[in-house]
Order: C-alpha cells, then structure tokens, then sequence
C-alpha cells in the first residue's frame, strides 16, 4: 500500500514521509491539491491520504469530496492534517469526507497509531468488498441455476402432455366399450387409470403454469369482470366435491360490488384453487365461505374462509412457498404437489395484489387477498396496495 502525502511545507514532507517509512509503507509526495489529484488519479495503490487543509488551488477539504465522489473502485481512507482545532472545523473537515483528522503541531507517535488505524479499516473496506463480489457471483449462479430448472421443468412438461394424452384418449376408448366388451373389475381398473390420468395432468399443468409464471412468460388478459361470474364458474367445477363431502358453502358478495380488471380465466384458477384447498381439509359439514369488499385505494378485498383443521403457525411464513406441505399426518391423505398456492400468490401478485394468510389450529383458515377495481384504465394504471396495515379491515 502506498500513501499519499498532500502538503506545501517541505518539512511536512519530511517527517511524514519518515513516518510512513518507518511502518514500511512507500510514500507519495504532493506539493498541491491538483498535483495529489492527478497521482491519486493514476496510481491505483495509494489507498490511504494525508492531506493538508491549507493548500494553494484545491484544499484539503475539496480534495475530500474529489476523492468520495470520484473513486468508486476502491475505498480511499484519508486524514485530513491541519492548524483548525475548534470543533466547527473537525466537522465541516468530516462532513468534507475525511475519515480522520489530526491538529497540527502533531504527535509522532499518534500520527503512526492513526494511520495504523486506517490501514485495518482499508483492510475491512476489501474484504467487504471481496465478499460483495462473490455473492454477486454466488447469486447470478443461483439466478442462471433457478432458469436452467426453469426451462427443464417446462420442456419435460410439455414432452409428458404428448403421450398423456394419447394414454387418457385410449382409456376412455376401452372403457367406453368401442374397442370390445369390458367386465367389471376391468371398468373398475380403468376408472383408477383415468383418476390417476387427470391428477397427473394436474400436475404437469401446474408446473408449467408455475415454470411460465417464474419466467414472466404468463400471458394475462385482462378485462373488466364481475366477481360474482368468476365464482359461479369455479364452483361449477367444485359443485361433486362440495357435495360429497355434505359441505355448507356460503358467499357474501354485495350486489353493487365494483367490477375488476383482471384475467378471468387466471382468477377463476385461484378462486378454484383456494376453496380446492379448503374442501380437503375440512371435514363431513364442514363451512367454507367467501366474501369481498371494495377498500379504499381501489381495490376490491376477497377472503376464502373454512372451518378445517388450520395450519401450524410456525409454518403460516412458509405456506406459500413452492412444493410446501404442511407437516401434518392428515395432509399426506390429501395428497398435492405443494404449488397450488405458490401459483396462487403468484398470479395475484400479476394483478398488483397481495394475498395473506391467517389460521387457528383446529378452527379453520382465512385467506385474504386483493384485486384491482375497473377503472376504465389500461393496466398501466394500476397502483399496488400493501395489505400492512390493513388487518382490521380485512376481517
């Protein structure tokens, strides 16, 4: 490391440069500011600067802010030498960009201990830096890591749709008698063949869905839209599932409720997906219930509530997180991939909303989350709304 040395006495010179020499640093001489700026400028091992405040030109304290706001590439520690002792000149001199300051006449003695002092802070300020360029790197790895998998799971996706298809078109030939007579226990087996097909397909949907949503690849349509239609679709296709497991569904939707702008087709998959999840956990005449409220900034507020067997919360942070299933014995009879509500979040995060989570173990769980009002405005327009703040009127 070398230092720099910025003053107009020669005796100055002289003693500061004996100084460095004793602790075995090279010392670079300037007799004015401009001069300690141009060496400064051209010699990437100076790293720490004793400055006079008092020079002709460029002062000490206007080489300090030269120095802060011009050299990014590594961090200079200077100690700004000077005849100001009163406490108005150390500040303006800090505030200057100095990190240290010593009154002249000066103690040897000290002097050494400061630049001591400087050289273990150059030290920290590089392996700061050392460590912020390997996480830059550990961290593009990561990104580069998450598109490859990103792209895997997209591409097997698609090549498994192909013969799944052909496998559920050739199921539900046999089992509807044109390829010959089937008997019973045949009808039964095929009946699991082609249960297992769909739960299958399921789930190679949500992986691209989740794969194009993490790639920002999801095209949304978005248009104005009644809530109300989006719920009466998604019901149609829960209506079997809520009616074999005798549950008593309940809507609170305002008839003058503004309409949304969203993508129906994306909001009747979280709609669907959200009260899916509440059937499984909920038992025989069990209550799922869904409500929504205009809120102010807006928004419209939806909640899905239940009465099933709630979620630990210790795990409340983590339920939206991707392939996460809560560790419970009852949850492994339910079966799922763990992406629904990964998907879910993600989706409405694509609309400018939030989505929360609050439970009690052995009551129920209340999912809330936000869409965007029409508002007779491209999407362009939308201002995202944080739900912080907001817990009261969410219940």
């Amino acid at each position: 490391m070398k230092i720099l040395i910025a003053d107009d006495e020669l005796m100055v010179h002289e003693i500061l440069k004996a100084c460095c020499e004793e602790l075995k640093y090279e010392a670079v001489c300037a007799e004015n500011g401009q001069d300690a700026w141009e060496k400064i400028k051209e010699d990437g091992a100076i790293r720490l600067c004793i400055i006079d405040w008092m020079m002709p030109g460029i002062d000490g304290a206007e080489l300090c802010r030269m120095i802060r706001n011009h050299c990014y590439d590594r961090y200079q520690y200077v100690i700004l030498l000077t005849s100001k002792g009163a406490s108005a000149d150390i500040v303006k001199g800090l505030e200057a960009g100095a990190d240290d300051y010593v009154v002249k006449p000066f103690n040897y003695e000290e002097l050494k201990k400061r630049i001591l002092i400087g050289q273990r802070i150059i030290d920290l300020e590089d392996r700061l830096l050392c460590a912020q360029e390997d996480l830059k790197k550990k961290n593009q790895k990561l990104i580069e890591l998450n598109e490859l998998k990103s792209d895997f799971v997209s591409i097997v996706s698609h090549e498994l749709r192909t013969p799944l298809t052909s496998i559920k078109n050739a199921v539900s030939i046999v089992r509807g008698g044109k390829a010959g007579h089937t008997t019973e226990d045949q009808q039964k087996f095929l009946l699991m063949a082609e249960r297992n097909i769909k739960r299958l397909t399921t789930i190679i949907n949500d992986l691209l869905d989740l794969s194009k949503l993490e790639a920002g690849k999801m095209r949304m349509s978005f248009q104005k839209t009644d809530l109300s239609d989006c719920l009466d679709i998604a019901l149609s296709f829960l209506k079997t599932k809520l009616t074999d497991k005798s549950i008593i569904f309940e809507k609170e939707i305002p008839a003058n409720l503004p309409p949304l702008y969203i993508d129906p087709d994306r909001i009747v998959q979280v709609i669907t997906n959200l009260i899916e999840n509440a059937i499984k956990f909920v038992p025989k005449s069990g209550q799922i219930s869904i409500t929504a409220n205009p809120l102010e900034g807006k928004f419209i507020l939806i909640s899905v509530s239940d009465t099933g067997i709630g979620i630990p919360p210790e795990e409340l942070d983590s339920i939206f997180d991707k392939f996460h299933q809560v560790a419970k014995p009852l949850t492994r009879k339910v079966g799922g991939t763990g992406l629904g509500l990964s998907i879910v979040k993600k989706i409405i995060e694509e609309h400018q909303g939030k989505i929360r989570v609050e439970s009690e173990m052995g009551k129920g769980s209340s999912f809330y989350f936000t869409l965007p009002q029409w508002r007779g405005k491209e999407r362009d327009g939308f201002h995202s709304t944080a739900l912080t703040g907001l817990k009261g009127e969410m219940r």
